[in-house]
């Protein structure tokens, strides 16, 4: 049910269990549909548990629309040229299913020819024509000379027609590479749900056949000050509240929590890493990398390289573009104070 410790959560999208995120929903649509949009790439921002992947494959349903071509990839299966290839293969013959005047595949062409050609004959050549919308999910989590290449060979090529828009989603101290696609870029930040949101999400997954997770009423309120108000953390304690009741277990415990923490920032946190996050967690809401030395023996220097592996997952911030105050993200932060707590009773 669960992924080996530090290895990332990642639950099927399902669209019955998606919940809130309408006003970004709206921006995406109205600007996929819009004629001239100012900027051709939307990239969602957001730290990891937030819901990036399930927006990006609500946007992809809703998208597929009249005139419109959602284009879903994954970066972490598009890691080598073959691959590429291999996804674009598919892609020109879902849309030669729609539209015969697109080009088939040509082993024998470079890729970005081909890649140029579906999208001109999108555009230009189907009547009625249609607007490709490229949605990539997971650019952050390929290192760097994949995410490097990915832009280069695949979505730069679609780049250079001005009908095709791209839809991206990244930790908040991400970004892409490609001066070319930054030029175009629209930033969306993500906020952590509302509490009618988040309430709506505990009782969907409650009435879900296969899940079986707990009522909100069981939930709310067990593991403060954690507030339920981040949709991948919820996901996560949900399953293990269904897991421990179906063993006669208390609902929670401290150490699905900790697992909870390490599932949903993936393996990139490192133990050494994770120790510090701990106690950053035990310190004042925000901090400066000052007392974050101080508090743990640590020079000045060391503690703001360990600040800056944070903030490079995406799990520590600047509160409202503070320059020399830090505090861990809305949600995650809250989660670790929860955690700590059990552990203190």
């Amino acid at each position: 049910m669960f992924p080996p410790d530090n290895q990332p959560f990642r639950e099927p999208y399902k669209s019955s269990l998606f919940v809130g995120r309408l006003n970004a929903l709206n921006e995406v649509e109205q600007w996929a549909k819009a004629a001239t949009p100012q900027k051709r790439l939307f990239n969602i921002k957001a730290p990891p548990g937030y819901g990036k992947t399930w927006l990006l494959k609500e946007a992809e349903r809703r998208l597929a629309q009249p005139g419109l071509f959602p284009l879903e990839a994954n970066a972490s299966d598009l890691t080598t040229p073959e691959t590429i290839a291999k996804w674009l293969e598919a892609k020109i013959a879902l849309a030669k299913k729609n539209c015969a005047e697109v080009r088939g595949f040509d082993a024998t062409v470079a890729l970005s020819q081909m890649i140029r050609a579906l999208a001109e004959d999108l555009c230009e050549r189907c009547y009625p024509a249609y607007t490709p919308i490229v949605i990539v999910d997971a650019l952050d989590d390929a290192l760097e000379a994949q995410a490097r290449q990915l832009e280069k060979l695949l979505l730069e090529p679609f780049w250079s027609n001005n009908c095709v828009r791209i839809l991206v989603a990244m930790r908040d101290d991400h970004r892409l590479y490609s001066a070319v696609l930054r030029g175009g870029e629209r930033l969306f930040p993500l906020t952590t749900l509302s509490e009618e949101d988040a309430t709506l999400q505990l009782q969907q997954r409650a009435s879900d056949a296969e899940l079986k997770t707990p009522v909100p009423d069981d939930l709310l309120g067990i593991i403060p000050p954690y507030d339920w108000r981040t949709p991948g953390i919820n996901s996560f304690l949900s399953r293990c509240a269904a897991a421990n009741r179906e063993a006669s277990q208390p609902l929670l415990s401290a150490d699905d929590l900790r697992a909870c923490r390490r599932a949903v920032i993936g393996p990139q946190l490192d133990n050494y890493h994770d120790g510090y996050l701990v106690k950053l967690s035990q310190l004042d809401d925000t901090w400066t990398e000052d007392t974050f030395a101080q508090q743990c023996n640590l020079t000045v220097s060391e503690a703001g390289d360990i600040a800056q592996k944070f903030f490079t997952l995406g799990i520590v911030t600047r509160p409202d573009r503070v320059p020399n105050r830090r505090k861990i993200v809305d949600g995650l932060r809250e989660l670790m104070q929860a955690e700590h707590k059990l552990r203190s009773q």
